[in-house]
C-alpha cells in the first residue's frame, strides 16, 4: 500500500462528509462530454496522490467509485504535465464509473491515455501497516490490465505500455453506438495481484464526443 507522509497529512486535513459515490454520484452529463476527464477535480497533493475510498472526504468529482479502492496521482506523480490521473488500484483493484447523457442511435467515440504504475516507492511508511512500500516501477506493464465497459456493450482488455521508470502515456479509442439516453462507462483494474499488487493502471484525458462521419 501506498501511504505517503504528505498524502496522510492531507487526507486527515479533510473533513468526512459523504462517500464518493453519493456527493458526485452517476448522474448524467447535459452533454455528450465526460466531466472532470483530468481528473483535476480534487487536486492530488503536490508529489504524491489522494487515496479514495467509500471513506473519503471527497473522490473524483463526476465519478463515482464502484469497487474498493483508487488513487489520485498528481500530475508529477503520472509523469504528466497538465493533467492528474486515476491510479485505479489503490490498496486493491478498483473500479470507477460515469454516466454521460448520449442520444439512442448517435455513434460516440471515447478516446482516453493510459500508462503503467509510476509509484516510485518509498523507505518506509510512517503508518506501520505496509513497512516495505515497494516501488511499482519493476511490476510488467502487461501484468497491469483494466477493462472498459460501455453501456450494455462487452468488457473490452487494455494493456499500458512502458515502465513505471518511463511510462509510455498512449492514447486509446473506441466507437460505440449508444443504446440509451444516458450511458455509463466503466474503468475495472484486472491487475495482476501476485507481485506488488498495489501497482495498477492510471488512465486520464477521458473525453466523449460524437463519431465523424465517413467521407462520401
Amino acid at each position: 500500500m501506498k501511504h505517503p507522509a504528505a498524502c496522510l497529512l492531507a487526507a486527515t486535513a479533510l473533513l468526512v462528509t459523504v462517500p464518493p459515490s453519493t456527493a458526485h454520484g452517476a448522474a448524467a452529463a447535459t452533454g455528450p462530454s465526460v466531466r472532470n476527464g483530468t481528473f483535476t477535480d480534487p487536486a492530488a497533493p503536490a508529489g504524491t496522490y489522494l487515496r479514495v475510498t467509500n471513506d473519503s472526504a471527497r473522490g473524483p468529482a463526476h465519478w463515482s467509485l464502484t469497487r474498493d479502492d483508487i488513487d489520485l496521482y498528481s500530475p508529477s506523480l503520472a509523469r504528466l504535465d497538465d493533467a492528474q490521473s486515476a491510479d485505479l488500484t489503490g490498496s486493491h483493484n478498483g473500479a470507477i464509473s460515469q454516466s454521460v447523457a448520449t442520444t439512442a442511435g448517435q455513434t460516440y467515440e471515447l478516446t482516453w491515455q493510459d500508462a503503467p504504475d509510476t509509484w516510485p516507492g518509498a523507505p518506509q511508511d510512517p503508518t506501520g501497516f505496509d513497512p516495505e512500500k515497494q516501488s511499482c516501477a519493476n511490476k510488467n506493464a502487461d501484468d497491469q490490465p483494466y477493462q472498459l465497459v460501455i453501456g450494455d456493450t462487452r468488457a473490452v482488455t487494455y494493456r499500458p505500455s512502458g515502465t513505471g521508470r518511463q511510462p509510455a502515456w498512449t492514447a486509446r479509442s473506441r466507437q460505440f453506438t449508444a443504446g440509451e439516453d444516458d450511458t455509463v462507462i466503466r474503468f475495472i483494474s484486472q491487475s495482476g495481484t501476485r507481485t506488488l499488487p498495489h501497482c495498477g493502471p492510471q488512465i486520464t484525458h477521458v473525453s466523449l464526443r460524437p463519431a465523424a462521419l465517413p467521407e462520401s
